[in-house]
């Protein structure tokens, strides 16, 4: 589903920022190839956090969910499951060598950045 409206997306155009956690390289590949049939540039942007940070990210993520996706995301991951979620990122390196790794370390400083990678 998501292949499909990317595509009607930039088929018309547009820019496509889809931010998710993505540790499956082989919908990365289904994601890069769209966008060069598409003719757009594929930027691949891996957003790093070490284990301790993200634990407390997902333990406060489900102290406030502040939307639905959240609140089910919530049944899926959460704070013990970081160590794992790190590692299945940190995976990436070996097949993914042209992805732009940076420090997710604040909202300020992750959107300058990812700012910077894109200009």
């Amino acid at each position: 589903m998501a292949a499909a409206e990317i595509t009607r997306l930039l088929s018309q155009g547009s820019d496509v920022v889809l931010g998710q956690y993505l540790a499956r390289p082989d919908f990365i590949e289904e994601l890069e190839a769209l966008a060069t049939r598409s003719g757009a540039t594929f930027v691949e942007v891996i957003m790093e956090l070490d284990a301790p940070a993200l634990a407390t990210r997902l333990a406060r993520r489900s102290e406030i969910s502040t939307r639905p996706e959240h609140v089910i995301n919530n049944t899926l991951v959460g704070p013990t499951d970081a160590e794992g979620l790190v590692a299945s990122i940190q995976a990436l390196r070996a097949v993914r060598p042209n992805a732009k790794w940076i420090a997710s370390d604040s909202l300020e400083t992750t959107l300058v950045d990812i700012r910077a990678l894109l200009t």
